[in-house]
């Protein structure tokens, strides 16, 4: 499938229950939401649709690289993004609404660099690894001492989606990535990619908890709206049908 890594899907519903429109972004990440024939699709975007329709509230839902996504969610009100982690770090800069999902991260290689093994973390100092721009796994990476790479060097290489990293992992042009099970598979079938050729190699001391949230600003009375949509599902069993079986994968 051809992809423009910069453009924008759009999808816009409105609903008659509340005046206010919220943006709400993401980018692509399947299984839990992806393009198909210029939808977005998924179990995530489902689940955050369903629960919009459920507050009421009308919404334009964009996918688009995640570093737009949190320029657009830190610094304009009204704006909702998923699936995020939920850090220390962020817990100030956001105003969280649910979890949608919990992930176990392992780094990956090709099937055909025998060469790269790793028995602990500090191993893999030594190797070029492809992160995507302000994802959580390139900040935890950095905060566990790895550097951004220098040249052709070892170190943390930026890219601006996922689908370009897993690019760069299939090109040699990096020789691990940050990612999990259910997000490699995820990007295996949406590219045709063999997924038998990407092998884990070391799982990572990393869960994270993915949420919907919003930024700072969106209105107390929107917020409680939201949260109450969301117990709503989870209470009457959509949140387990929908996402259940995704988690800690």
């Amino acid at each position: 499938m051809l992809r423009m890594v910069f453009c924008m899907c759009l999808l816009w519903w409105t609903l008659p229950a509340h005046a206010t429109l919220l943006e709400v972004v993401t980018e692509e990440g399947p299984p839990l939401q992806y393009l198909e024939q210029g939808q977005i699709r998924g179990a995530g975007a489902e689940f955050v649709e369903r629960l919009l329709h459920r507050a009421g509230y009308s919404y334009r839902l964009s996918m688009v690289p995640w570093a737009r996504a949190e320029l657009m969610a830190t610094t304009q009100p009204n704006v909702l993004i998923f699936s995020i982690a939920r850090t220390p770090i962020r817990e100030s800069q956001y105003q969280w609404i649910g979890r949608l999902l919990t992930i176990q991260y392992s780094l990956f290689r090709l099937g055909s660099r025998g060469d790269i093994q790793l028995e602990r973390l500090e191993d893999a100092k030594v190797w070029r690894i492809g992160v995507v721009k302000g994802d959580v796994r390139a900040n935890w990476l950095r905060d566990q001492g790895f550097a951004y790479a220098s040249g052709t060097g070892p170190g943390l290489e930026e890219a601006p989606t996922p689908f370009d990293n897993l690019r760069k992992l299939q090109a040699g042009r990096v020789d691990l990535i940050p990612s999990s099970t259910l997000g490699l598979v995820g990007f295996c079938q949406q590219t045709g990619q063999r997924c038998d050729q990407l092998l884990p190699i070391l799982d990572l001391p990393f869960r994270a908890e993915l949420y919907l949230a919003a930024s700072q600003g969106t209105a107390p009375d929107i917020l409680d709206r939201l949260r109450k949509a969301y117990g709503q599902l989870v209470k009457d069993g959509s949140y387990d049908r929908m996402l259940g079986g995704y988690q800690a994968q």
